[in-house]
């Protein structure tokens, strides 16, 4: 269902048979820019459609697809201009959010919708997301408050940690760097596998050295 300023390829990720495909301005249901994700399966010869993913509260410009990240059964999805809550309440703008996704009898169903603990407009959580076994982590590059939501440095960033029991996805904690400063950027990029996190922040002046950038581990 391509058109014009879709922005398919967005993001992207493989695991196994399945690939998902972010498309962030995309407008399901004529939604303007709400943003849809795509999952493919790999029948042994191509790779083909099986499922457009979307919000189940989608609304204008959330840019739903802007990072995404997949691992055996479970799919994860950012939508970092989103402005509202897990409940669908509490709106600030640019909070963020991600949705999980499980591939339920064949078919990939939202089953969580995350945010972080302590929200606060423009914080982009959802920048970055990634997804491991029964771990995600979740990026929120402008986020200003340390792991305790306090000592303010603008701009710093964050990034979250959620745990999966059962059915259910429950924060467990926010990681900030050792060495924080503002514009670092940090969680602009999060990957996770098993028990190791790495965390992005392309902004960081290691040493000095103006936006050299960093990686955390």
């Amino acid at each position: 269902d391509r058109e014009a300023s879709d922005h398919f390829g967005r993001a992207v990720a493989v695991s196994g048979s399945y690939a998902i495909v972010g498309a962030d301005d995309e407008d399901p249901e004529g939604v303007s820019g709400a943003g849809a994700a795509y999952i493919f399966e790999y029948n042994g010869t191509n790779w083909v459609e099986v499922q457009k993913i979307t919000a189940s509260d989608k609304q204008s410009s959330d840019n739903f697809g802007r990072t995404v990240d997949i691992c055996g059964e479970f799919a994860i999805v950012g939508a970092p201009y989103e402005d509202h809550n897990s409940s669908g309440g509490g709106y600030l703008s640019g909070s963020g959010s991600a949705y999980v996704f499980e591939r339920i009898a064949g078919v990939w169903t939202e089953v969580a919708k995350i945010t972080a603990p302590v929200r606060n407009g423009s914080d982009f959580f959802g920048c970055a997301v990634a997804i491991s076994s029964d771990y995600a982590v979740v990026g929120a590059n402008s986020e200003d408050e340390d792991e305790n939501d306090m000592n303010t440095i603008f701009t710093t960033g964050s990034a979250y940690v959620f745990e999966r029991s059962g059915a259910t996805w429950s924060f467990m904690q926010k990681i900030v760097a050792s060495d924080r400063e503002a514009g670092d950027y940090f969680g602009f990029s999060v990957d996770i596998d098993e028990s190791t996190i790495v965390v992005g922040a392309y902004n960081e002046a290691p040493g000095g050295t103006t936006q050299a950038g960093s990686l955390y581990v």
